[in-house]
C-alpha cells in the first residue's frame, strides 16, 4: 500500500469489511475519510503529479491492464489508456514517473517487456505549458556526462527495464559525472531540481 497527496488531502488503498477493494481519502481524520473510488482485484502503487493521481488496475478475471487517473479537484476518475486482452496481465506493469502531460512505465505490450509512456490528456505541471526545458546533459566522453542549468544541484536516478532505480545521486551543475560500466543496457535518465525535470533514454554499451 501506498500513500499519496491529493490537494490538501491524502489517498490511499484499503479494504472494506467484505473484503472489496476500494481507495480511500483522508484529510486524517475519522469523520474526513471516505471512499474515492472502487477499483478491480489488482492496484498499481499510485503516483501523483499536480492535481491528479494516476493508478494501474486490472479487469476481468486475466487482470488486463486499464491505466487512470483520480482529479482531486473534481473527486472523479478517467481512463486514459486500456491495454488489449491478449496483452501481458496488469500486475506485471510497472509505474515509473510522471514528466509534463506524460505517464511513464514499464509494460509488454507486444513487443517485449520495455518503457512506454502514453499521453495523459492533462497538465499535470507548469512545465507543461510549453516553458523551454532548463536542464542540458551533455556526453563528454564514454560514459561521462555533464549537466548544465540554472540549478546549482540536481538529482540524478538512473532506471533500467524492470523499472528500478539503479543509481540515484546528487550531480553539481556544470561538473562531469559517470555512469559506471555495470551499467549495461537500455535506461532512463531522471535529472530533478525541485519542479523541474528531464527523463533521457540511455543505450549504455
Amino acid at each position: 500500500m501506498n500513500i499519496v497527496k491529493c490537494g490538501s488531502n491524502w489517498i490511499f488503498a484499503s479494504h472494506d469489511i467484505f473484503g472489496g477493494s476500494k481507495v480511500s481519502i483522508t484529510d486524517g481524520t475519522v469523520a474526513g475519510t471516505k471512499v474515492a473510488f472502487n477499483h478491480n482485484n489488482f492496484l498499481s502503487p499510485m503516483l501523483q503529479g499536480g492535481d491528479y493521481v494516476f493508478y494501474i488496475t486490472g479487469y476481468t478475471n486475466n487482470f488486463v491492464a486499464e491505466i487512470s487517473y483520480y482529479d482531486c479537484k473534481k473527486a472523479t476518475t478517467k481512463l486514459v489508456y486500456k491495454a488489449s486482452s491478449g496483452s501481458v496481465n496488469a500486475p506485471t506493469y510497472t509505474p515509473l514517473f510522471l514528466l509534463k502531460n506524460k505517464y511513464y512505465f514499464i509494460g509488454n505490450i507486444g513487443k517485449g517487456r520495455e518503457i512506454y509512456s502514453i499521453n495523459t490528456g492533462v497538465i499535470i505541471s507548469n512545465n507543461d505549458l510549453g516553458a523551454p526545458s532548463v536542464i542540458n546533459l551533455k556526453q563528454i566522453a564514454d560514459r561521462t556526462y555533464k549537466l548544465e542549468g540554472d540549478a546549482k544541484e540536481y538529482t540524478i536516478s538512473l532506471f533500467n527495464i524492470n523499472g528500478q532505480i539503479v543509481l540515484r545521486k546528487k550531480v553539481i551543475s556544470e561538473e562531469t559525472f559517470e555512469l559506471g560500466s555495470e551499467f549495461f543496457g537500455l535506461f532512463i535518465l531522471n535529472i530533478s531540481s525541485g519542479d523541474v525535470q528531464s527523463n533521457i533514454k540511455l543505450a549504455l554499451n
